[in-house]
């Protein structure tokens, strides 16, 4: 169990990164740009478990790979989207190392 949960902590920020702008999406009435992503992800998120779980044999450390890749592909799909649509893109904030301040304090 700790190599799955060791494994899934960077997916986890990746997550919450993602989460911030769907829910930044939604307040500016766009509500199917994370709708695609977030489906679109859910359906390779399959693809991964069975990757890293059945093909190389990671076990439960592969599960949390899995949802790593998930979360972290649903991050840069969000962003591209929101980058293409001309509405949000003057709003458009990029994850930097100032989305992790004071995290640790």
């Amino acid at each position: 169990m700790d190599d799955y949960l060791l494994s899934y902590i960077p997916g986890m920020c990746l997550f919450i990164l993602s989460d911030v702008q769907r829910k930044f999406l939604n307040c500016l009435g766009r509500t199917t740009l994370p709708m695609i992503c977030f489906f679109s992800m859910t359906l390779l998120h399959y693809y991964w478990v069975h990757l890293f779980f059945d093909i190389f044999d990671l076990g439960l450390r592969g599960i949390g790979i899995a949802g790593t890749f998930t979360n972290g592909l649903s991050l840069i799909f969000i962003l591209i989207l929101s980058y293409f649509d001309s509405k949000v893109r003057p709003s458009l904030f990029w994850p930097d190392k100032r989305c992790f301040y004071g995290l640790w304090e």
